[in-house]
């Protein structure tokens, strides 16, 4: 994700780092509202990796229910939660 003057850019890739979709933002929207726009997610299926700052028990639920699994990169204030080790490669910086 990055800045260009007032806006943020949002991207979804698969596993082959090719784009499915994007989408452009406000800078002040937050960076969960992304992730509720259904046109959004139309392609994706299985798991999304995300950065922290789409952290939300409300919105991965609400993902679980499409049967996305929401798959956060670890903050220091959450919970412990069992991720297997494909998971842990995956969020490798």
């Amino acid at each position: 994700m990055g800045y260009f003057s007032e806006f943020k850019l949002h991207i979804a890739v698969n596993d082959m780092s090719k784009i499915i979709n994007f989408v452009i933002t406000h800078r002040n929207v937050d960076d969960r509202q992304a992730l509720k726009n259904e046109n959004f997610l139309k392609k994706v299926a299985g798991k999304l990796f995300a950065d922290k700052r789409y952290v939300s028990q409300k919105l991965s639920d609400a993902l679980l229910v499409d049967e996305i699994q929401l798959v956060p990169g670890i903050r220091n204030n959450t919970k412990n939660q069992l991720i297997t080790m494909f998971d842990k490669i995956m969020l490798r910086k």
